[in-house]
């Protein structure tokens, strides 16, 4: 988790897995893999807030 943290600061990939003791290749799998997991979820929230009255759902679920 730190590399990534450290990639989304601006940190080089080469320099993040180096400092987490981690080659420069899994990191790199897993910045993608954050991606798609962030991009997947951000859509849903999108779905969701495209309701009419989103603010039912989250009754519901609270």
């Amino acid at each position: 988790m730190l590399a990534i943290a450290l990639v989304l600061e601006g940190t080089s990939r080469k320099a993040a897995a180096e400092s987490c003791g981690v080659e420069r290749q899994t990191l790199r799998d897993w910045v993608h893999r954050y991606n798609r997991a962030s991009t997947s979820s951000n859509r849903r929230w999108n779905r969701l807030l495209s309701r009419k009255r989103p603010w039912r759902f989250l009754e519901k679920v609270a």
